[in-house]
């Protein structure tokens, strides 16, 4: 990571939100169209620094930083390399009510 940045500035909220993705990815493993390896990516490069996706707190300040030419974009390399992040045993009408969204509200 970069040691210009202070440990109490990190959330681990994001880190909680892939390990959840992954528990369900583990319960439902055809109900997700990319692989383990694509979490495991975007985990490592959190806090790598050698992509701006996760750099700042958010968009403008990221603009304003234009990190737009200054960095390359984590998605971009996805895109690129989306064959190595592809799940083979995805099917999407298999699983179309992994979580059921419930609207209604008492």
């Amino acid at each position: 990571g970069d040691s210009k940045h202070d440990d109490k500035e990190r959330s681990p909220v994001f880190l909680q939100f892939l390990d959840c993705a992954w528990q369900i990815m583990r319960q439902f493993p055809c109900a997700f169209e990319f692989n383990e390896q694509f979490l495991i990516a975007i985990a490592d490069h959190m806090y790598s620094c050698k992509y701006g996706t996760f750099l700042y707190n958010n968009h403008q300040e990221r603009c304003n930083a234009s990190l737009d030419t200054k960095t390359r974009s984590l998605w971009d390399k996805f895109a690129a390399e989306r064959v190595d992040y592809t799940n083979p045993l995805y099917a999407p009408a298999m699983h179309a009510d992994v979580l059921p969204v419930k609207a209604g509200l008492k």
